[in-house]
């Protein structure tokens, strides 16, 4: 394919199932997947880049997207199942997938940038993985997963943003690098699974509500010699929690 290509490409593909683009694409392409392409359960841009986008409005309303960005709103597709992402893709906009029926997905390892909501209500989702190369975590990326159980986040990140797993009811374990200082509003609210989280040395605040209502037995800060606050209601309605170890600092 060329850039706003696919359309003519593809053809009449209101019955499609399975859609393998290689070459380039840009955001009308998906505007076209997203209007055109109902039945889509699996689509593989293993192949294909991502070209920057000028010209007429977009369904999000936008005129103009950047090369090898995965556009705002691209894929919320309820149907959608599988998805294989370009290899090249260095961010993932905001609400990208969104809503979207994916069971799993692989983040390329040059991805630097996700977005707000990027993963939010993806229902379906069992895994994540957050590679090394990430120095931008949107809040909210996945909200509402109820299905994922497993979350790693591999990137130096100085934060868990606000509401990054709020309403992950199925969340069993998750992990977060040493480099985390801050846990943001609501960055685990609702995680009814998760018994346990090794809270990072370097920690300095947790926000409010950050465990409410989680599953979590112990809160051990006795490794955390530079915490300063913890913020309201953070472990309110926690109640499975039995133990609290604050550091003497």
């Amino acid at each position: 394919t060329e850039p706003g290509g696919l359309a003519d490409a593809v053809g009449d593909a209101f019955g499609a199932f399975e859609l393998t683009v290689t070459g380039a694409v840009d955001a009308s392409d998906f505007d076209f997947i997203s209007e055109k392409m109902p039945a889509l359960r699996s689509l593989d841009l293993g192949g294909a880049v991502i070209s920057a986008y000028d010209g007429a409005p977009t369904l999000t309303g936008r005129t103009s997207s950047p090369a090898n960005v995965l556009p705002d709103c691209a894929l919320m597709l309820p149907q959608l199942k599988q998805l294989a992402l370009p290899a090249d893709l260095e961010a993932i906009g905001d609400g990208a997938l969104g809503g979207s029926g994916i069971t799993d997905v692989v983040i390329p390892a040059g991805v630097k940038s996700i977005g707000v909501s990027a993963f939010a209500e993806c229902k379906s989702l069992k895994a994540i993985s957050v590679p090394e190369s990430v120095g931008t975590l949107g809040a909210g990326a996945f909200k509402g997963c109820t299905a994922l159980s497993t979350a790693v986040i591999q990137a130096a990140v100085p934060e868990v943003p606000d509401e990054l797993f709020m309403g992950c009811v199925g969340l069993a374990e998750v992990q977060v690098p040493p480099t985390v200082k801050a846990i943001g509003n609501d960055a685990f609210n609702g995680c009814l699974s998760m018994s346990a989280f090794v809270f990072p040395t370097s920690l300095v605040s947790i926000g409010d509500r950050a465990f409410y209502g989680s599953g979590i037995a112990t809160a051990d800060f006795g490794v955390c010699s530079n915490l300063k606050s913890i913020g309201g209601w953070a472990f309110a309605d926690c109640n499975s929690l039995a133990t609290v170890d604050f550091n003497p600092s």
